[in-house]
Order: structure tokens, then C-alpha cells, then sequence
């Protein structure tokens, strides 16, 4: 991912999406930390998500298997600690227990169920019995490449066919604030993603949409009322069972 580095790395790993809808949700559902209280975040990259695990009030660690990455989010986020691993083989380098784990937009770049599953399988491993795991993924039903068809966007091109047809991989181009972004994503439906969370042995507890929050309309109130018509990412939470 050295091709994302410097000028435009933070406008691709911290889109208007992931600020204004994806951590407000993690920071509702994201526990306060109680004393040494650790927070493990699985396919971490440059580390996003520190800020959040920090503010309330964890230990971030983070495991990604590209140590460029990796040198980023250090470089950037210097006390949090970090690990070069795949998402399915970190188990065993972590010695001890996680209060939170957090797996946030790693799974739609995944082309197998059983991949996803092994990954979460590991995070049963080193979650505290009765703890909690954080899934973020795109929304199923309004994820970037349907939107072309389904809101009319003319700035989205995609190859999109149909939301029942799970694993199959679509390119999309999207055309905002004179920048091109181009995605290669896997599209699962919830069924898939709530499938493999029992097929790991976890039981669901919460769900959430990922509304945009009242705060964002003072930042960008022209986000805020689109963001208001659909659905962009879903959270969910889970416990090991």
C-alpha cells in the first residue's frame, strides 16, 4: 500500500464516511476502559482507529500483515504497539487477553468466508471470555457499487449485478471533489457476515447503521442530509460464546 503514502493517504484511509459515520458508531459502542484495559484492532493499517481506542481510555495494539503499514501507524501513533501478521495466524504472538477487539472494513476486501471466519476464530482466542469483538463493514444493501443503480449516482461507475450474488469481486470508480477513487471490494450480505460470526463461536448483541451523528451536520452539513437517506456501513457487536 506504499502507493497511499504521503499526500494522499488520508484522503483514502480517513474518508468523510469513516470520520463522520463509522467512529461515532465505535465510540457508542466501544466500552469505557476500565484500569489496563487493552484494545486489539485486527487489519489495523496506518492505525485509524487509535485516536478512538485512546479516548476511551484503552491500550491499542494493532496487527496488520504489511509491515509498511505497520511503520506507518508507529511512525504516527508511536505508544501504541504493534505486530506483523496475517488477520488468521496472530493468536499465538499475542500472549494474554483482549477487552475489545475491533475488525473495522478489512472483511469486504476478503475474497472467502472461510478466510473471514479464521480470522474471527482467532480473535475468540485472545478475547476475554464475556468481552466484546466490534465488526465494521460496508452496508450489504447500499455499499458503494450499488449505489450507481439504486440512488442514481452518476459518480459511482460499477459493475455491479446483484446483491444475492455474494463473493463476487466488483472494481468501482468514484468521482468526488475533483479526485478519483478507484475500490476493488468483495460484496457478502448480512446473512454471510451474521453466518460466519456463529460459525466462529460468537453471538451477536448489537447492530447498528451507523446514523450519521447530529455533530457531523456542523462539520459538513451537505454530507450530513445525504448520509441521512441511506445506510453507508453496519456495526455489529458480538460476544464469544
Amino acid at each position: 500500500m506504499k502507493e497511499y503514502y504521503g499526500k494522499s493517504v488520508k484522503d483514502f484511509f480517513e474518508t468523510k464516511g469513516k470520520q463522520y459515520l463509522v467512529k461515532p458508531a465505535i465510540l457508542r459502542h466501544l466500552p469505557k476502559a476500565g484500569a489496563g484495559e487493552r484494545l486489539l484492532d485486527v487489519g489495523c493499517g496506518t492505525g485509524v482507529h487509535y485516536e478512538v481506542a485512546s479516548k476511551k481510555g484503552y491500550k491499542y495494539y494493532g496487527v496488520d500483515a504489511s509491515e509498511d503499514m505497520l511503520k506507518r501507524a508507529a511512525e504516527e501513533h508511536p505508544k501504541g504497539g504493534y505486530i506483523v501478521a496475517k488477520g488468521n495466524r496472530f493468536a499465538k504472538i499475542f500472549k494474554g487477553k483482549f477487552d475489545v477487539v475491533l475488525i473495522s472494513m478489512l472483511f469486504p476486501a476478503l475474497d472467502s468466508l472461510d478466510e473471514m471466519t479464521s480470522i474471527l476464530k482467532e480473535c475468540h482466542k485472545v478475547l476475554k471470555s464475556g468481552k466484546q469483538l466490534i465488526l465494521v463493514v460496508a452496508n450489504p444493501a447500499y455499499d458503494h457499487y450499488m449505489q450507481a443503480g439504486l440512488l442514481g449516482r452518476k459518480n459511482v461507475q460499477t459493475n455491479f449485478k446483484g446483491y444475492f450474488e455474494s463473493g463476487i469481486c466488483y472494481k468501482t470508480q468514484r468521482h468526488e471533489d475533483k479526485k478519483t477513487f478507484e475500490y476493488q471490494d468483495y460484496h457478502w450480505t448480512l446473512t454471510d457476515y451474521l453466518n460466519i460470526l456463529k460459525k466462529a463461536g460468537f453471538v451477536m448483541t448489537d447492530i447498528d447503521e451507523c446514523a450519521p451523528a447530529a455533530e457531523a451536520k456542523k462539520f459538513d452539513s451537505v454530507f450530513f442530509e445525504k448520509r441521512k437517506q441511506y445506510p453507508s456501513f453496519l456495526l455489529i457487536t458480538a460476544k464469544p460464546v
